[in-house]
């Protein structure tokens, strides 16, 4: 994450974005891009600039480490996958894939019409 650009137009945020992975992960000198291949890269710049500016790109652990380092970097978030947590999953229902299970037996849902009526918000 990175500190505040006020109204800042979406280019000069990136530029500026491309700018940090500079320190991160020095030019490779075969094709000019930042990092090592193309780790380190802007993959993803939100076009909001009114409250803070940041953007995602994939770092090795030493270029995270760098990038958190440089001036101007409030933050570093990593990645993190979580499980589907869901009362939902199909797993959680029962449905298995196999011959015995439900889900099967009930052809996978097929003919099954659901129907959502939405009355709006009642504001009490």
């Amino acid at each position: 994450m990175l500190g505040h650009h006020r109204g800042s137009p979406v280019d000069s945020v990136e530029d500026r974005h491309r700018s940090f992975l500079r320190y991160a992960a020095p030019l490779n000198s075969e094709d000019g891009e930042a990092g090592t291949g193309t780790t380190a890269r802007v993959i993803y710049t939100p076009t909001s600039t009114y409250v803070f500016t940041g953007f995602t790109t994939r770092l090795t652990d030493k270029e995270a480490d760098a990038l958190r380092a440089t001036e101007g970097c409030l933050r570093v978030y990593p990645e993190v996958i979580l499980p589907l947590a869901t009362t939902c999953s199909p797993a959680f229902l029962d449905l298995h894939l196999g011959n015995e299970g439900f889900w099967t037996r009930s052809r996978f849902g097929s003919e099954v019409v659901i129907g959502i009526l939405d009355t709006g918000i009642v504001v009490a």
